[in-house]
């Protein structure tokens, strides 16, 4: 018999945004179609999605904007990095309940955080989609969802550093950019950008005319499809 095959899928990808104030991040993105699924505000955190993408808010525990998967077999993950020449910043750990944490960090120098529970383990596997367990389908428009741009001066060097952890990497949509991809998780990285950014997909015409209105409706002006949400992050809004 052959030796067990090892899942190094890195899990959902649900990335952290480090918010200044909870409550502002939160009624920003929902202004943009994103629907809450968790969370407490009051306690600093909150979880969205926007079609079948995730993103979470948080206030105090993070310090920066993070690259987060839950769900992976993070002692796996850990011993490929390692494998690889890939130094973690924080070594994996197990903890009393159970769960499993890791950090690292790109050679962009964007932040990467693997942590997953027991119970999350299972649904991961199980082919749950979401990290929050129990949500009904998504009701909005087909086509909504977000996609994180990083920037980068040589997207195929940073291209190959994932390909180590097992992503996918194929031509992007704009010149000199790379698509990389794992299952739900789509990452952009593009040599014409100077920061990170978020893109927000409405999913058609008509949702995009209602997203820009409820932002002209408080006040927030949109240039050529680009704003910044209340934390300066680049924030692409298109169909």
């Amino acid at each position: 018999m052959g030796a067990p095959e090892i899942d190094i899928r890195l899990g959902w990808f649900c990335p952290n945004i480090c918010a200044a104030d909870i409550r502002r991040s939160l009624e920003f993105y929902l202004l943009l179609g994103f629907e809450r699924t968790g969370g407490n505000p009051t306690e600093n955190w909150a979880t969205l999605r926007l079609g079948q993408t995730e993103l979470h808010l948080f206030h105090g525990y993070i310090f920066e904007n993070l690259l987060h998967w839950r769900g992976g077999d993070i002692e796996a993950i850990a011993e490929l990095a390692k494998l690889q020449g890939i130094e973690a910043e924080t070594a994996a750990a197990r903890h009393p309940d159970g769960s499993w944490t890791l950090t690292l960090r790109d050679p962009a120098g964007n932040g990467i955080f693997l942590n997953t529970y027991p119970d999350e383990r299972l649904r991961f596997l199980a082919g749950e989609r979401a990290s929050i367990p129990g949500l009904v389908a998504w009701a909005g428009e087909a086509g909504a969802g977000m996609e994180w741009q990083l920037a980068t001066p040589e997207p195929q060097a940073l291209a190959d550093w994932y390909g180590l952890l097992g992503m996918e990497s194929g031509p992007g949509t704009a010149p000199g950019s790379l698509l990389l991809s794992q299952g739900d998780t789509l990452l952009a990285l593009d040599s014409g950008l100077s920061c990170n950014r978020i893109v927000v997909r409405t999913g058609s015409e008509e949702a995009l005319q209602a997203c820009l209105q409820r932002l002209a409706d408080v006040g927030l002006a949109v240039t050529d499809g680009l704003l910044d949400d209340p934390d300066g992050n680049e924030v692409v809004v298109s169909v």
